[in-house]
C-alpha cells in the first residue's frame, strides 16, 4: 500500500511512525475451557467492552484473567498509560489504560517511549480511525496487523507542545459538551412533550372545544354500523378487559393497567374490534439487496409513526405467491419482533407508495374497518398508554422480543366518534410538526458539533490549533534519543543474551570433559 500523502509540518515537527514512538505489542485469549484461567485479579478488555465506552481512560472489562491465564496464553500485562486501539471487529476503538491491565487479541497496543505523551497519541487514533481501516486488510472483517500498526503515519510535535495541543483539544472539546448536552436535554424534552401531546390527543383534550360545538353520535355507534356486534359498556372482569364508553361508567383495568377515563362519546374498544384484516407477512427467506425482484420491505423499515419504502430488499419469482402481501396507502404496518422492546409493536403508515411491494414475515400489516382513521390509529399507538400494554404483553427469546398478532387485537383504543378522529389527528399532527421541526434543528446543531469536533483534531494535527514556542527541543531531537536508548536497550539484551549463551557453552563443554575423564 502506498503511504498517505504527509502535508508540510511547522518547524520543530517531524512526520514519524507508532512503531518509532512506542512498543507495540498485541493481545491473547487463554483457553475458555479451563475456567482457572478467568476470574482472577488482572484486567482484561476484549473490543466488546469499548463498544459503548465514550470516555478517555479505562480500568477494565467485564472479565478478568488468573495468573495462570495470562501465562498461559499471548496475553501481556501492559503498564498504566497503553494506549488501547481495537485491531479487529471493529477497528478504531482507542482508550488508555488507567492501570495495568492486559488485553484479547483484538488490539494492537502502544506502549510510548518517553517524552511522548499518551493522550497526544490518543487524540491522534480518534482523529485517524479511517487511515487506520485504509491500513486493515481482510476478506470475512477487517484487522490491522501489528506491522502494520507500527507503520501507521504519525506527526510528532515537540513534548511540550503535544501536551499544549491536548490541553486545547480538552478546553475545546469541553464547550462543545456543554453545548451537545444543553441539545440532548432538548431532545428529552421534545420526547416528554410528543407525549403529552399524544396524551392530551387521546385523552379528548385536544379537541375539548370542537366536541362542545358539534354533537356527536358515541363511537361505539360506528362498530354497529359496520356489521359488527355493537359494543356495549361492560365493568372489567376480575384479571382481564372490560370496555368503556366514557359515559361514567368504572375505568377499566386491561393488563393491570389503568385506562384514563374518557370524554361522552367516546368508547374503549379491542384493536380486534375494529380491523378488516390482521395478517402476518411474506416469508422471504433470504433477500437481495439489487433487483431483478419484487421489492420487499426490511424489518428496519416500521417505525413509530413511520415507514421508510425506500431501500427495499428484493425477491425472485414470487408474483403469484406475493399477491395476497400487497401493500398500499393506508396500510397500517406493526413490527412483530425486535431487538429493542422499544420498537416491538410500532407503527407506522404506508405513504406515498409509487411501486408494487410487499413486507416481510416479521411485519403485520392491519387494514381497519370504515370509519376508523388509520392516522388516529397511527398516533394512538405511539402514546404511552399502548406502548406500556404491548411492552407487558412482549415475550422475550434469545434476545428477541415480539407479539402475535392474537395479543395486538386485545390492546384497548380509546376511540373518537369518526369526526372527530379527524379533528384528533389534524390538531396533534400540527403540534408534533412543531416538534419535528424542532428536532431537526437540534439534529442539525449535533451535526455541526461533530464537524467542528473533527476540525478542531484536523488543526491540531497539522499544528495550527497552539502557536509554537521556538524554545521548545524539536521533535527531531526527541526521535534521535529514542531510537539511541532503544539501541542501547538492544545492545545490552545482546550482551546479556550472548553472556548465556557463552555461559551456556561452556556448562556444556566442562560437562563433556567430565564424562572423557570418567571413560578414561
Amino acid at each position: 500500500m502506498m503511504a498517505p500523502e504527509r502535508p508540510e509540518l511547522p518547524r520543530g515537527w517531524v512526520w514519524t511512525t507508532l512503531g518509532e514512538v512506542g512498543v507495540v505489542s498485541s493481545g491473547g485469549t487463554p483457553s475458555t475451557a479451563d475456567p482457572a484461567n478467568f476470574d482472577g485479579d488482572i484486567p482484561w478488555l476484549t473490543p466488546a467492552d469499548l463498544s459503548a465506552f465514550h470516555g478517555k481512560v479505562v480500568f477494565g472489562g467485564r472479565r478478568t484473567l488468573s495468573q495462570k491465564g495470562l501465562n498461559e496464553s499471548s496475553a501481556k500485562l501492559l503498564p498504566a498509560g497503553t494506549i488501547l486501539f481495537s485491531s479487529r471487529a471493529p477497528v478504531g476503538y482507542v482508550a488508555i489504560a488507567g492501570k495495568a491491565l492486559a488485553t484479547n487479541q483484538g488490539f494492537k497496543n502502544l506502549t510510548p517511549h518517553g517524552g511522548v505523551y499518551n493522550e497526544f497519541v490518543f487524540y491522534y487514533l480518534k482523529a485517524n480511525r479511517k487511515l487506520a481501516e485504509n491500513w486493515a486488510s481482510g476478506t470475512t472483517f477487517l484487522e490491522l496487523s501489528a506491522s502494520r500498526f507500527a507503520q501507521l503515519p504519525m506527526p510528532l510535535p515537540p513534548t511540550a507542545e503535544q501536551r499544549r495541543i491536548v490541553a486545547k483539544i480538552e478546553e475545546l472539546f469541553t464547550q462543545l459538551d456543554t453545548g451537545v448536552e444543553a441539545l440532548r436535554q432538548a431532545q428529552a424534552q421534545l420526547k416528554r412533550y410528543r407525549q403529552a401531546v399524544l396524551k392530551a390527543a387521546f385523552e379528548g383534550r385536544l379537541t375539548e372545544e370542537w366536541r362542545r360545538a358539534h354533537p356527536l353520535e358515541s363511537a361505539s355507534t360506528l362498530l354497529g354500523q359496520s356489521g359488527q356486534q355493537r359494543w356495549r359498556p361492560a365493568a372489567p372482569a376480575e384479571g382481564g378487559a372490560g370496555g368503556y364508553d366514557g359515559a361514567g361508567g368504572e375505568v377499566a383495568l386491561v393488563s393491570e393497567t389503568r385506562l384514563p377515563a374518557l370524554p361522552p362519546g367516546w368508547g374503549w374498544i379491542p384493536f380486534g374490534r375494529l380491523l378488516s384484516e390482521l395478517r402476518n407477512g411474506f416469508f422471504a427467506g433470504a433477500p437481495a439487496d439489487e433487483p431483478p425482484g419484487m421489492p420487499i420491505l426490511r424489518i428496519s423499515a416500521v417505525r413509530p409513526l413511520q415507514v421508510n419504502l425506500e431501500s427495499p430488499r428484493y425477491v425472485r419469482d414470487v408474483a403469484a405467491k406475493a399477491s395476497h402481501y400487497l401493500l398500499k396507502d393506508g396500510d397500517l404496518l406493526f413490527t412483530r419482533y425486535n431487538g429493542s422492546l422499544e420498537f416491538v409493536g410500532a407503527c407506522g403508515m404506508v405513504r406515498g407508495l409509487r411501486r408494487p411491494m410487499i413486507y416481510p414475515d416479521k411485519l403485520i400489516r392491519v387494514r381497519l374497518l370504515e370509519g376508523v382513521l388509520p392516522d388516529y390509529i397511527e398516533l394512538y399507538f405511539a402514546a404511552a398508554v399502548p406502548r406500556g400494554i404491548i411492552e407487558k404483553k412482549a415475550k422475550s427469546t434469545a434476545g428477541q422480543h415480539g407479539i402475535a398478532g392474537s395479543e395486538l387485537r386485545s390492546v384497548p383504543v380509546a376511540l373518537a366518534p369518526p369526526a372527530e378522529q379527524d379533528q384528533v389527528v389534524s390538531r396533534a399532527q400540527a403540534l408534533l410538526s412543531v416538534a419535528d421541526q424542532v428536532e431537526a434543528a437540534i439534529e442539525q446543531g449535533l451535526k455541526r458539533a461533530e464537524r467542528l469536533r473533527q476540525a478542531i483534531l484536523k488543526r491540531a494535527f497539522e499544528g495550527k490549533l497552539v502557536p509554537q514556542d521556538p524554545s521548545d527541543e524539536p521533535a527531531e531531537v526527541l526521535l534521535e534519543r529514542i531510537r539511541a536508548e532503544r539501541y542501547a536497550r538492544s545492545a545490552t539484551s545482546t550482551k546479556g543474551r550472548e553472556g548465556r549463551e557463552k555461559g551456556a557453552r561452556g556448562r556444556r563443554r566442562a560437562s563433556t570433559e567430565a564424562r572423557q575423564e570418567r571413560l578414561l
